[in-house]
């Protein structure tokens, strides 16, 4: 069976294309990647003590309820915390609270790693589109 230049020459542009495909999708997922992970906050774990905990404050609260849920923290006494929760006031017991994270604005994610994963995902979408040429 003879194969035609022809032939050969379509075969060799799809296998390109394929390749070329196959790199822009793991370029796409991993820009979608750092776009889901870019965040200008990090959360820290704090102890329950009232000097750790302030009012109209977010946090991360894990309760048997709730599995890292983003809290306000209305008002507090020692045995319970008023929180708002979807817009809805709600009373927590401290005992029913595993874990307690305060939320902390990051300057280093937001003003370094950011602006630098959208400037190297920008210039390999360069590169490609100046590949696939």
């Amino acid at each position: 069976m003879k194969v035609s230049l022809k032939e050969v020459k379509l075969y060799n542009r799809i296998m390109k294309n394929l390749y070329y495909a196959k790199h822009l999708r793991l370029l796409i997922n991993l820009l979608l990647i750092c776009v889901v992970f870019a965040s200008c906050h990090s959360y820290k774990a704090i102890e329950l003590s009232d000097t750790e905990i302030q009012l109209n404050k977010k946090y991360k609260i894990t309760t048997t309820k709730y599995q890292n849920k983003k809290m306000v923290v209305k008002d507090f006494n020692d045995s319970e915390i008023l929180v708002e929760i979807d817009k809805k006031d709600e009373k927590i017991a401290r005992s029913e609270i595993k874990e307690m994270k305060s939320r902390k604005f990051s300057y280093i994610k937001t003003f370094v790693v950011t602006p630098v994963t959208y400037m190297v995902s920008g210039v390999g979408l360069v590169f490609f589109a100046l590949a696939v040429r």
